[in-house]
């Protein structure tokens, strides 16, 4: 997992943007559904993605590896710069920002071929001039995920997600939402640990703010790397469409991210990344494009 100008008419539109806003960062990769793992074929033993990683790795639904640890502690500390924070048509604002998330994950493997996985993650955004924008979005979730052997190996998967912004100094509700999650996606690997995955999704969502509620329907495909021993490439292209339940509007939106990752230790990694996203609507008012771009470092611990 994302417009009008700060001042009067900031506020009454923040809810939807600071939402859209996270989607972006939760979703630059993959199809929010925050999972992890390596095709079946991949015997590289490389350190697995986690929800920690703000631009790359967890969004793939793929099975879990029989020596992965049912924990994991993440976090995330990154600078980056988008030049549409308010996801504005015209008069777009560009600014830098930080990024922290903390969270814990669990994956309990129910079956070969069933998994159980549920996330908490408190993510912080914090502007260097749109100081308005400062918010603050927990994220909770559990979903199943089953590999279909029989039907080519596909992963099948079903996710329910909680959401709640609020303004960093006041602690003012800015978005509540409830997703759920529905889609499939196919592996391919190749030598090395390298793969590509293709995938597709439907997020139907309600939010207290009913101006924001919508479903999305999605295509992604991305590819994943190992340029070498510790340093992973990444690309990424999801199309979708975004259906919201006041006044008929429809958005065509489309993103594209690449992605470097070095990973020092198990334990520690730094990320650089670029997302281009174009959203065109049949509201013509709401038709935006952003560019983001940055990295920061990453720290997970799995027991």
């Amino acid at each position: 997992m994302i417009m009008p100008l700060l001042g009067a008419q900031s506020w009454a539109q923040a809810p939807a943007t600071q939402a859209e806003q996270t989607r972006l960062r939760v979703r630059s990769v993959g199809t929010n559904l925050e999972t992890a793992g390596q095709p079946n074929a991949d015997k590289s033993h490389r350190v697995l993605a986690t929800p920690g990683d703000p631009d790359i790795g967890e969004q793939f639904i793929l099975p879990e590896r029989e020596d992965m640890r049912s924990w994991r502690l993440f976090a995330t500390a990154a600078e980056y710069y988008t030049n549409n924070v308010t996801l504005a048509r015209n008069n777009k604002q560009a600014d830098g920002y930080f990024f922290g998330e903390v969270g814990l994950r669990h994956e309990l493997k129910l079956t070969d071929s069933l998994t159980l996985e549920a996330i908490v993650r408190e993510g912080f955004f914090r502007y260097h001039s749109l100081t308005a924008q400062n918010f603050n979005s927990l994220n909770a979730g559990a979903g199943l995920f089953y590999n279909v052997k029989e039907l080519w190996d596909i992963t099948l998967f079903g996710r329910y997600n909680f959401e709640w912004d609020t303004n960093s100094r006041s602690s003012r509700d800015l978005f509540t939402g409830h997703t759920l999650t529905v889609g499939a996606q196919k592996n391919f690997a190749w030598q090395g640990g390298n793969f590509i995955y293709v995938g597709y999704s439907s997020i139907f969502g309600w939010a207290q703010q009913f101006a924001a509620q919508r479903n999305e329907h999605s295509l992604y495909v991305g590819a994943q790397a190992h340029l070498t021993k510790d340093l992973d490439a990444d690309i990424y292209a999801r199309i979708a469409l975004f259906d919201y339940r006041q006044g008929g509007r429809k958005d065509f939106n489309g993103a594209v991210t690449s992605a470097l990752t070095y990973h020092f230790t198990r334990q520690f990694s730094v990320n650089a990344s670029f997302t281009y996203v174009i959203d065109r609507s049949n509201r013509s008012a709401s038709n935006y494009d952003a560019a983001t771009t940055g990295g920061g470092f990453n720290f997970k611990y799995q027991f």
